[in-house]
């Protein structure tokens, strides 16, 4: 694998981990990542600066971690849904709207 895959994939983990974490808790710290993923803490300060700086993520002065829009459009790439307002997908589609608002907030 390339490392230009490997930073996709990577980048894909971190977003599925804060989506499934938001999921699960209804909020995401980054040392929820951390355990989600078992890696250092050091490791997701840096993946997360990354995922801010692309767009895909914020993290609030509560240090909760949201997706943006473009993250979350990202995400329904990765776990290919194709429409986040479908009743099945009630339950990501709440935790995307709160991601949202938190960005718009922050915005």
């Amino acid at each position: 694998m390339n490392p230009h895959d490997q930073r996709h994939e990577s980048r894909d983990d971190y977003l599925e981990a804060i989506l499934r974490i938001t999921e699960e808790k209804g909020s995401c710290r980054s040392v929820d990542i951390a355990r989600q993923l078992d890696v250092s803490k050091p490791s997701v300060s840096v993946a997360l600066n990354k995922l801010e700086t692309e767009g895909y993520a914020v993290m609030d002065g509560d240090k909760l971690v949201t997706l943006t829009e473009q993250g979350v459009k990202k995400v329904e790439q990765f776990f290919h849904i194709q429409n986040l307002s479908d009743p099945e997908n009630l339950e990501i589609q709440h935790n995307v709207n709160l991601a949202l608002r938190a960005h718009n907030l922050m915005f």
